[in-house]
């Protein structure tokens, strides 16, 4: 499973909880907004109910982005579940999903690094994820590839953002864009 569903549940537990008041208070800000009210200078508080109505409603449209940003890991976890080899080109996943391939490298990035998708890893030498839970036959893509390569724990050289790498590769920093370069690793499961 790549989907990190305690994640996933309490994001939208927090953001349903918001969503209420919001929704509430973007109804009656409004409401008291255009009906006057019985104010004897009502442009302080149109412009109070308004400021209230306006907030309200950035945070409902924030619900439904998060509400996408969760729909899309759990269409990739299904997508990355039916991988056999662990080795998902982002030129498949951007056909299967109907996403052009830039923004679905961006969007699957921040869902890593937010922690909504686990066990997945963005190559971007090679433009594809890693499935770390993974590891079979070699395909002719992952040919010459060691079957036994773990994922390590490295820190950007740029930033220093704690990542995870597989073994023997290179790929870009999400944060800074640096390129990381994983540590050898040999069969006997060491570093060298």
């Amino acid at each position: 499973m790549y989907k990190n569903n305690t994640k996933i549940y309490i994001t939208l537990g927090i953001w349903s909880a918001v969503m209420v008041p919001a929704v509430l208070g973007a109804v009656v800000s409004l409401g008291v907004t255009f009906d006057g009210g019985p104010f004897d200078d009502p442009v302080p508080m149109i412009t109070m109910f308004l400021s209230i109505a306006a907030i309200s409603i950035f945070l409902i449209v924030m619900y439904f982005v998060k509400f996408g940003q969760i729909g899309m890991a759990i269409r990739l976890d299904k997508l990355f579940m039916a991988d056999e080899d662990g080795y998902v080109p982002a030129a498949e996943l951007a056909k299967e999903t109907g996403t052009p391939e830039y923004k679905l490298i961006r969007k699957a990035q921040y869902l890593i690094r937010k922690g909504f998708l686990i066990n997945v890893n963005y190559n971007a030498a090679d433009k594809a994820f890693l499935l770390s839970d993974k590891i079979g036959k070699p395909s002719m893509q992952t040919a010459g590839i060691p079957e036994n390569r773990p994922f390590l724990g490295v820190y950007c050289p740029g930033c220093a953002a704690s990542l995870k790498i597989r073994a023997n590769t290179r790929g870009n920093c999400p944060y800074c864009g640096r390129e990381i370069i994983a540590p050898p690793y040999n069969d006997k499961g060491t570093l060298r």
